[in-house]
């Protein structure tokens, strides 16, 4: 394999891989430089799959409320700070960041699977058995946690606004906070410390 920059040989031990791309990789130095940045906006022109990838996966991405105008802050998730599973109530904004853990060994099978579909989801527009698929999953999960709203935290819940409630984008794989990156980053360091001291 080449490096898709500078055209480096045999870089596959070391290679950084392209995820969407098969076969597409850069060597260490390549990654981040400016010639790598714009080749991935040069194929974002190009492909509309691609652009729509990279939109899903940008971190704290702003997002105003169709209905009130609010502005939110989507966040894919097990992105960030920590490697949990977000996840959203089904009925208002609240987010639970540390449902579903990396560390408990009995949430590894749906964290699996969790994964697949949201691979899927990325590469392609959301299709007809994945709804059926996250709610197999939520019932399978059995934890839900009931909400002072009424509702349920769940797996199969989407992105909701942060002041009216209102779903704010048809996905699984996000979540809706109040917080920019740079603050969010804040306060799930505070979250994270406070469950430190817990245990």
């Amino acid at each position: 394999m080449h490096c898709t920059i500078c055209s480096q040989p045999n870089i596959e031990e070391q290679a950084v891989m392209d995820a969407f791309y098969e076969r597409v990789g850069f060597c260490p130095e390549c990654t981040h430089s400016e010639a790598a940045i714009q080749w991935r906006e040069a194929k974002r022109r190009k492909d509309k799959s691609y652009d729509r990838y990279l939109r899903l996966l940008t971190v704290g991405r702003p997002k105003k409320c169709s209905y009130c105008h609010t502005e939110n802050y989507l966040y894919p998730k097990r992105v960030g700070y920590h490697s949990d599973w977000e996840l959203c109530c089904d009925k208002c904004s609240r987010v639970d960041y540390q449902a579903m853990s990396t560390k408990d060994p009995s949430h590894a099978p749906l964290l699996s699977r969790l994964r697949v579909e949201y691979d899927a989801f990325l590469k392609k527009e959301h299709y007809p058995d994945m709804t059926r698929s996250l709610e197999t999953m939520n019932e399978e999960w059995a934890q839900g946690t009931e909400c002072s709203c009424g509702g349920s935290i769940s797996i199969a819940a989407k992105p909701r606004c942060i002041c009216c409630n209102r779903i704010l984008m048809h996905s699984f794989f996000h979540y809706a906070d109040a917080h920019p990156p740079q603050d969010q980053v804040n306060q799930e360091r505070i979250l994270q410390a406070s469950a430190t001291k817990k245990h």
